[in-house]
């Protein structure tokens, strides 16, 4: 019967041997866990500590730079307390200049020349160019200009 309990025995310790290490394996990994938890925890730390520094360091520039804007308001402010008005006397030069500019009154013309100036106006070919009127620029019926 001994023999026959042997290989059980093997087993048995076989089992056993896989359980011990099955039972480190796992305490380890718990370890491990908790080591990098640790360290990742620490990271943080350091980064909010990190943000933290950075914050108050823009805070104190933030504040030195609205210090340095409330002293140019307030110098500003001085300046203009400081302006005086002062109202001078003007001298102003009057300068009178005639000038003569022909005025025609009883302007008259023919209905030739009316018609011309009136196409003008519209903005017709002007005489004498092609689809125009007569070849020397004036209608028929006015005299031609002197020169």
């Amino acid at each position: 019967m001994l023999s026959m309990l042997g290989p059980y025995r093997y087993l048995a310790m076989a089992l056993v041997a896989v359980a011990v290490l099955g039972g480190a394996y796992l305490k380890g990994r718990g370890d491990g866990r908790a080591v990098e938890s640790a360290h990742w925890q620490q990271l943080e730390v350091e980064h909010q500590a990190h943000v933290l520094a950075q914050r108050e360091q823009l805070q104190a520039a933030l504040d030195a730079r609205t210090a340095e804007l409330a002293a140019r308001q307030q110098e500003a402010a001085d300046a203009v307390v400081q302006v005086r008005t002062e109202f001078l006397p003007a001298k102003t030069i009057v300068k009178r200049e005639v000038v003569e500019r022909p005025v025609f009154r009883d302007c008259r013309i023919g209905d030739g020349m009316r018609s011309t100036l009136d196409a003008a106006l519209r903005g017709d070919p002007a005489a004498g160019t092609p689809g125009g009127g007569a070849a020397d620029g004036m209608p028929r019926s006015a005299p031609a200009p002197p020169g």
